[in-house]
């Protein structure tokens, strides 16, 4: 119903969905309206989602926007998204937007988040980075997994992501990147993934 009153009554729609009582019913004809109106009228949309006086409302609504903007460019939905200060309560999806980011321009994504503060955030972002990288260049992946993220859960986690795709397609080249790893625990379980790969072969 949304999807076809909004062409004709934008805002008989937008009455229309914010009558919604509060619960799950409510919450999705948010969120649809959201996807809807961003990918029409973008500018409004995010007028809209503002609008709301309740934080998570706001958020959630600015949030669907940013990710609706992202589809056809993950950029400028990065930088909606940051405009909004919604990192604290919608740090994944921020992640989401900079992998699809750097699907669509690789280095602009890289360059925006290798410019990000330390911190959590900005490693679990370039895991994000890491992804989409080793789906071409393996050995760069590596070389930013190893270089950007410090030891720890989220770098093994990334050293993982990179590892199943380049030893899916290049287990030599896997196997000689992991034989330079340091005795220890990522090392066994960089191993352990690589015999996984090799027996579904």
């Amino acid at each position: 119903m949304l999807a076809s009153l909004l062409p004709l009554d934008a805002d008989a729609a937008t009455r229309f969905v914010e009558s919604f009582p509060a619960g799950v019913a409510r919450d999705e004809a948010l969120r649809r309206f959201a996807q809807l109106l961003a990918a029409r009228d973008p500018v409004r949309a995010e007028r809209w989602a503002s609008s709301f006086s309740d934080e998570a409302e706001r958020a959630s609504a600015l949030g669907n926007v940013c990710s609706q903007i992202a589809l056809t460019d993950a950029g400028e939905g990065v930088r909606k998204f940051e405009r909004h200060q919604l990192g604290e309560t919608s740090g994944v999806l921020l992640e989401n937007l900079v992998q699809q980011w750097a699907g669509q321009d690789y280095a602009a994504a890289a360059a925006w988040t290798l410019a990000r503060p330390a911190g959590q955030q900005r490693e679990q972002m370039c895991g994000r980075l890491a992804i989409v990288l080793a789906a071409t260049e393996p050995e760069n992946a590596a070389r930013l997994v190893l270089e950007e993220i410090p030891a720890g859960m989220i770098q093994t986690e990334a050293v993982m992501s990179v590892l199943y795709q380049w030893g899916s397609r290049d287990r030599e080249g896997a196997s000689a990147w992991v034989a330079l790893f340091p005795s220890g625990s990522l090392k066994e379980r960089a191993e352990n993934e690589l015999l996984q790969l090799a027996r579904q072969r």
